[in-house]
């Protein structure tokens, strides 16, 4: 829904864990076809998907394509600035949703981390990182009121991959598809 088959993106559950408990990446992550992920891990008869079972930091996916043989994880490895990351830690997940569906932004997916917050990745298919910066900021703006997580300030951005369990609790997809059909129509909206 979100990747085309031949796209480069980026997996990891590699994760290292803060004073807190909390767990973050910690390492650049897999970057392999979308096409080669399938076949090997999540498709309908994967080679391992044990690799992805039972781990209590779950995995994430970087929200945008990456450029072949770039496997930095900078920013300016992201091929295609299709989208921004959205979350709020601070509502309820009940809430977070109905802000999603009611602000009508185009979004490709929302993820269920399997913690407190929703990620939305919405959908600005900006021509390159300048006019990402822009479109995520109207998007900032455009939500200001319900205080989004300011930490997702970059398109290489790291969000939950959804099917995968983090701990007991699976970091799901919520929804694919919703609001506006794209960025164009959400900006005439």
């Amino acid at each position: 829904n979100c990747f085309k088959e031949h796209e480069i993106i980026c997996i990891t559950n590699e994760a290292g864990q803060d004073e807190d408990g909390r767990w973050f990446p910690a390492s650049k992550g897999t970057f392999q076809t979308v096409t080669w992920w399938l076949e090997n891990y999540f498709g309908p008869q994967p080679h391992d998907s044990d690799m992805f079972r039972g781990k209590p930091q779950g995995a994430y996916c970087r929200i945008n394509p990456i450029k072949p043989d770039d496997y930095s994880g900078r920013d300016d490895s992201v091929a295609i600035h299709r989208f921004v990351l959205v979350e709020f830690d601070t509502r309820p997940k009940e809430e977070q949703f109905a802000i999603f569906k009611q602000s009508n932004l185009p979004i490709g997916a929302v993820i269920d981390s399997g913690g407190k917050s929703l990620h939305a990745w919405v959908r600005v298919d900006a021509k390159d990182e300048n006019e990402w910066r822009l479109r995520r900021q109207a998007v900032f703006d455009y939500l200001s009121d319900y205080e989004p997580d300011e930490m997702t300030k970059n398109p290489s951005r790291w969000s939950r991959l959804g099917g995968v369990y983090r701990g007991e609790k699976e970091q799901r997809i919520v929804a694919l598809n919703i609001g506006a059909e794209s960025w164009d129509d959400w900006v005439s909206y």
